[in-house]
């Protein structure tokens, strides 16, 4: 999913944002700069949990590591849903509606037949951002504002480039360069050119891509999820309320931070992204 999405559902289901989980919940999209692979930040969350108990860091971080979770596949957050597995689709929303534009995604991007379903997919993930938009400027501000946050992120960047064993400040530069490349002004147009951008910095290729094409793409996307995006929305918000809290409270002594009891799980409170 696009970052304003992960931060609506996130927002949902916290009631609250701070800067950790807001980085959290972002950083493994900024693969596109820092060259992680895909499955290291959307499928080793557990590892990562481990890292950070086994090194007494846990507490320190206890909210960056909720965003990475709400994001991830493994263990099921936000993408698994979109991703892996929805309902009885056998697959996730956004590849399931995905299927529907796949022919019109490989000939308006000029891409290999292998690939076009999980473009098509993108274009899904970009029809659901644009339907969320006019409720998220809130979200658009804090995004902003926490990118905007050096000391913090310099100090989160270190902590991964120990953990995945690369230097921080490749890291670093993944989250300094996350606003070149995503859409923050809800136009479709914008939202068009950021995703070219996205495709050129991943291949490494120039591209003679149509822009009206590709708007279009995203147009006729929003229509196809505009009935049922919120259904999808609501059953993450759901499933990670009662999968977050339970994989959380395996670290027993951090247990009395959290309510378990209400369908609304909530994280008492925190000052400056740590608990008291």
């Amino acid at each position: 999913m696009f970052p304003l999405t992960h931060l609506y559902i996130l927002e949902k289901i916290l009631n609250n944002l701070n800067s950790q989980v807001v980085l959290g919940s972002i950083f493994p999209d900024t693969i596109l700069i820092n060259k992680l692979s895909w499955e290291k930040t959307h499928e080793e969350i557990y590892k990562f949990k481990d890292y950070l108990i086994k090194n007494n860091k846990f507490k320190d971080y206890l909210f960056f590591l909720i965003g990475v979770f709400s994001h991830s596949v493994n263990p099921p957050g936000i993408d698994f849903y979109a991703d892996r597995l929805y309902k009885d689709y056998k697959e996730g929303y956004c590849f399931a509606k995905g299927r529907l534009i796949v022919k019109q995604v490989i000939l308006t991007l000029k891409i290999k037949p292998s690939i076009g379903h999980w473009k098509s997919h993108n274009f899904i993930e970009m029809g659901i951002e644009s339907l969320i938009y006019p409720f998220s400027n809130n979200l658009r501000e804090k995004l902003n504002l926490v990118l905007k946050e050096k000391k913090l992120i310099k100090e989160i960047s270190k902590l991964l480039g120990d953990f995945y064993k690369i230097d921080f400040k490749i890291i670093e530069l993944g989250f300094k360069e996350f606003l070149n490349f995503i859409d923050l002004k809800g136009e479709e147009k914008l939202l068009a050119e950021k995703y070219l951008l996205q495709i050129k910095q991943k291949h490494q290729i120039e591209l003679d891509i149509s822009l009206n094409k590709v708007i279009k793409l995203i147009k006729n996307s929003k229509v196809i999820v505009k009935k049922d995006y919120e259904e999808f929305i609501d059953y993450c918000i759901i499933n990670i309320r009662k999968s977050l809290p339970v994989w959380l409270k395996e670290e027993k002594k951090y247990e009395k931070n959290f309510d378990f009891s209400s369908d609304n799980f909530n994280i008492k409170l925190f000052k400056g992204g740590r608990i008291k």
